[in-house]
């Protein structure tokens, strides 16, 4: 397991910052012990000064990370928010572990991402009830083993679930049950993204809103849904499915048919020019 690990600008007032850097060494070398394969991206202020120049150190730390982010199985994040805005640009997995009690307005940030990245609680920071955690971990816990049994379990849960062949430039998609007779999908659809005008030759589709609104395009009718409603798709079709709320939308998608496999999609148009 390859896993790259973003720490934050040092925050010397921040006693969440304090809790950090002594959990964090530890973390570190329980997971290196358990076999995996650690990464430490840590900001470089060499010649630059945190008060008149830390939005260069930032800019310059996070190039540093996601330029080789393809390297590695998971990115995981302990720096705020602001990493969150280039998770839809790779291909890994990030997951982020929330520290601090937030605000409104930070609220507000990784309620965007929420779906999109894995949220890991500390105890000590209250529960956003507008987030999805997959954990909530003790980073002061007298005895650590239990932190990195919990980290590696998050870790395992991840990348079992969010795999590089799911995600797409518009959202991403989980697969939960796929044979011969049928595939069940729950597809996220990021705001104001929309899938490729497509049609199939061999199956059938089912799609009901579970979140959000959307604009279906069937043929030569539009359709405005909304959580609860559902459509179906023949073969031929000419159809295509757009989030036109401001959080993602999200719908769970049953295919039946004779033959299901994802090369049976005829892109018509597409807004990231994909052909296959």
């Amino acid at each position: 397991m390859r896993v790259a690990i973003i720490l934050p600008t040092a925050k010397e007032s921040s006693s969440s910052f304090d809790g950090l850097k002594k959990s964090i060494p530890i973390l570190i070398d329980g997971l290196k012990k358990r076999g995996a394969d650690i990464t430490i991206f840590a900001p470089d202020t060499t010649g630059f000064s945190l008060d008149t120049d830390l939005r260069a150190v930032e800019c310059l730390h996070l190039a540093n990370v996601f330029e080789q982010a393809d390297d590695f199985d998971i990115i995981h994040n302990h720096y705020d928010f602001m990493p969150l805005a280039f998770n839809d640009l790779i291909a890994p997995p990030m997951m982020t572990t929330i520290y601090e009690p937030l605000s409104k307005n930070d609220i507000k940030v990784y309620k965007r991402y929420n779906s999109r990245v894995f949220y890991i609680n500390d105890t000590n920071s209250p529960v956003a009830q507008e987030l999805d955690y997959i954990a909530t971990i003790d980073h002061n816990a007298t005895d650590p083993r239990k932190m990195i049994d919990a980290y590696i379990k998050a870790y395992e849960f991840v990348i079992e679930n969010e795999s590089w062949e799911s995600r797409r430039p518009w959202g991403r998609y989980t697969v939960l049950s796929d044979t011969r007779e049928q595939k069940a999908k729950l597809v996220h659809v990021n705001p104001g993204k929309r899938l490729s005008l497509q049609r199939h030759k061999h199956r059938y589709e089912h799609w009901h809103i579970l979140r959000g609104e959307a604009r279906v395009i069937l043929n030569d009718a539009e359709h405005n849904l909304k959580t609860g409603d559902s459509i179906n798709i023949e073969p031929g079709d000419i159809h295509r499915i757009k989030n036109t709320g401001d959080d993602i939308m999200t719908f769970f998608e049953v295919q039946t048919g004779s033959y299901l496999g994802e090369d049976d999609i005829e892109r018509l148009e597409d807004d990231y020019s994909r052909t296959e």
